[in-house]
């Protein structure tokens, strides 16, 4: 890419959520315009193409202040971003999942969709989407060549559900106000230090489907071989995605990992002070 943005993924197990503070919020948020980053030809055009998918999929316009963060999974809603460094604040846990807790305290889904529909791809999206679908089947032996068989160059990619994520701003400021957790007064004294930016609403991707041609018949064991389940491997966790070939020599294959396309940054001011 042409283009790079820095920052870090917080890894969402382990918030203490303590008793309702009845003390008024300290946190005062404040929205980064996304004018303040000036992007590269890549960035504008696959941002564009993003945006129309998902306004044409919502039927409502994309929220304000929207950074494009790329076809990538290593960042959600919560991460610190600094201009300076990467992985601000990396080990440190906001969202918990662990304890019984519900992530719905402190966020909510302002609203999701399928759409089913076929995207438009810039080269770099293609680039990015078949870096995607290599990446999954190299991480099982079993589908060792079957992209050299495809005709990628005409790939037609159908995107999975996407999600609109928000932080419940009051409710965060409460809890980073009240917990005794080290890690969570460490996450405070970051997301409040000036220069740092967090990544307060998102858009969320949930895998995608990809279809192509194959450049010739396949044998019957060839049939036999790459028919079926897949398991995919990321960073994270293994996850399934299915791997189909048509009597007609069509490759159809769904890869379910989930990531960020869209953020909204926020630098955090102590209103106590």
């Amino acid at each position: 890419m042409q283009w790079k943005i820095r920052l870090t993924l917080i890894f969402g197990v382990s918030l203490l959520f303590g008793a309702c503070n009845s003390a008024k919020p300290t946190l005062v948020f404040e929205e980064l315009p996304s004018a303040s980053y000036t992007p590269g030809i890549a960035y504008t055009n696959d941002l564009r193409s993003w945006k129309k998918y998902y306004e044409s999929c919502f039927k409502t316009n994309l929220f304000a202040n929207a950074f494009y963060l790329g076809l990538q999974d290593r960042v959600y809603i919560g991460s610190i971003n600094s201009s300076h460094k990467t992985d601000v604040s990396k080990g440190i846990n906001v969202l918990d999942t662990s304890r019984g807790k519900n992530i719905f305290n402190l966020m909510y889904i302002i609203q999701s969709q399928r759409c089913g529909e076929t995207m438009k791809l810039t080269q770099q999206l293609r680039s990015d989407f078949f870096k995607e679908v290599d990446s999954a089947l190299a991480s099982d032996a079993r589908y060792a060549g079957l992209l050299s068989l495809a005709d990628t160059g005409a790939m037609s990619i159908i995107p999975g559900s996407m999600y609109n994520n928000s932080f419940i701003e009051e409710r965060l400021s409460s809890t980073l106000d009240s917990t005794k957790d080290p890690l969570l007064l460490r996450y405070k004294t970051l997301v409040v230090q000036p220069g740092n930016a967090m990544l307060a609403e998102t858009v969320e991707l949930m895998g995608f489907q990809a279809e192509m041609g194959l450049k010739r018949k396949l044998s019957p064991a060839e049939q036999e071989r790459w028919n079926g389940q897949a398991t995919i491997d990321n960073d994270f966790s293994k996850i399934i995605g299915k791997v189909a070939i048509s009597a007609d020599g069509y490759l159809t294959i769904q890869v379910n990992k989930r990531y960020t396309i869209f953020g909204k940054f926020v630098q955090v001011k102590d209103g106590s002070k």
